[in-house]
């Protein structure tokens, strides 16, 4: 006898699978550089960018969450290193041929359409490297006599005049001991960068194109390498029961602190041996005009010996208003 049919229906138990030729994690201004260039290189090409928060470049790119210097040497003491009582110039100078080679990029994007308004993104702020203590100081002219030989730096100019630097800085130069040594350097043509608004303009146009898929709310929680070298994502979105996979030729992983994690769940050879450790920081937002309008720089001190880079305190002007 002919078997009945049954009138129930079947559901798979496992989740869809989507494919993408390029899958980028994190929705900060990595992915978004990289999601440009490779939307321009291989037109059609399907491109899908997974951020786990509800909109993009919320999180480390986000505006008040990175001190935004357009870092080209001009103020960074740590980028030139004093060896046997010789400063190294190398790291400011490749570092500001690294900067300046992205500030034309980024115009190139506002020619092509791809980020709108590029004024909301960049502005100009003197940058400053502030010093206090004779030995400071004189590192500190050391320093100015070694770059303004270089091409990015001839403009820099020096200061131990008290009055000159209060003009620079007069904010910071209130109530300052006038016994002690201070030293500035000043270029006036230096940039403040707001990353997140750059990310977020153009993942803007990306959202508009059919070969670009943007993904938020969404968690990546396993990585696997296919049999035939290709890369299985698991995901699951932070509304109930919305998980699925994704597979993909090329896969790149910018999520912040969240990367290392991702990187040992691929298996990759090259993520072993890293490990992570938190960095934190202080951050005095003012708020009163009156104080705001009578600083108009951004200034980098001098990091106390032993200390991490990062550990350098610096104060923003009243053009990082993002």
């Amino acid at each position: 006898m002919p078997r009945k049919s049954s009138s129930k229906k079947t559901t798979s138990k496992h989740p869809p699978i989507k494919h993408a030729d390029f899958v980028l994690i994190g929705g900060g201004i990595m992915s978004a550089t990289l999601a440009i260039l490779l939307f321009e290189k291989y037109p059609g090409k399907k491109i899908t960018v997974i951020e786990k928060l509800p909109q993009m470049a919320e999180e480390s790119s986000e505006a008040w969450n990175n001190a935004g210097t357009g870092h080209a040497g001009n103020c960074e003491l740590n980028y030139t290193p004093e060896k046997s009582g010789v400063v190294d110039p190398s790291k400011a100078v490749k570092t500001a041929t690294q900067f300046y080679e992205t500030l034309a990029f980024w115009k190139d994007c506002k020619e092509k359409g791809y980020i709108q308004n590029l004024d909301k993104c960049i502005s100009e702020v003197p940058h400053i490297s502030f010093v206090q203590g004779k030995r400071d100081v004189d590192f500190l002219e050391r320093r100015w006599n070694v770059l303004k030989e270089t091409e990015f730096f001839k403009d820099m100019v020096f200061s131990k005049d008290r009055e000159q630097i209060k003009e620079w800085l007069p904010l910071m130069m209130e109530g300052r001991n006038k016994r002690s040594s201070v030293a500035a350097t000043y270029i006036k043509e230096g940039y403040d960068v707001n990353f997140g608004e750059i990310a977020e303009q153009i993942f803007r146009y990306l959202s508009k194109q059919p070969n670009v898929e943007l993904i938020n709310h969404s968690n990546v929680i396993d990585i696997e390498k296919t049999k035939n070298n290709r890369w299985l994502l698991s995901v699951k979105g932070q509304n109930v029961g919305k998980h699925w996979k994704i597979v993909t030729n090329y896969l790149f992983i910018g999520a912040g602190g969240g990367a290392l994690s991702l990187l040992e769940k691929s298996g990759i050879e090259e993520a072993r041996g890293y490990g992570g450790f938190p960095i934190s920081g202080l951050w005095l937002r003012c708020t009163n005009p009156e104080v705001i309008e009578r600083h108009a720089a951004k200034v980098y001190g001098k990091a106390k010996k032993g200390a991490p880079p990062m550990s350098v305190p610096h104060m923003d002007n009243k053009s990082y208003k993002w």
